[in-house]
């Protein structure tokens, strides 16, 4: 609060104040947030297969349930498990920039 009040004293408007000081502040906070939210929505399993039992299927469920099946297809789970992977790969690329410096920075 005494950052934006000296932002105000130095004759920020409160657009400039909230886009210059407060959003800095809070992002590695809110990065975090939509990280993690993304990673436990990824890798939900239980919600996912009570209500999807037999309509539809999502990656952590195809999964396990492949590899319980009587007959195992190593063709199929590689492919499954590829595709599983590309949402992962491209958000490291797209944000690899961003990464990087956060670890060359420390």
């Amino acid at each position: 609060m005494e950052v934006e009040e000296a932002a105000r004293l130095d004759g920020l408007t409160p657009f400039k104040t909230l886009w210059k000081i407060t959003l800095p502040i809070i992002a590695p906070g809110v990065a975090a947030t939509i990280a993690l939210s993304w990673i436990f929505a990824w890798n939900e399993f239980l919600l996912a297969y009570i209500l999807t039992r037999n309509i539809a299927f999502t990656y952590p469920v195809v999964l396990p349930t492949e590899v319980v099946s009587s007959q195992v297809f190593y063709n199929r789970m590689t492919a499954l498990s590829a595709i599983a992977l590309l949402p992962s790969i491209i958000i490291l690329l797209l944000f690899r920039k961003h990464i990087v410096r956060m670890y060359v920075l420390r």
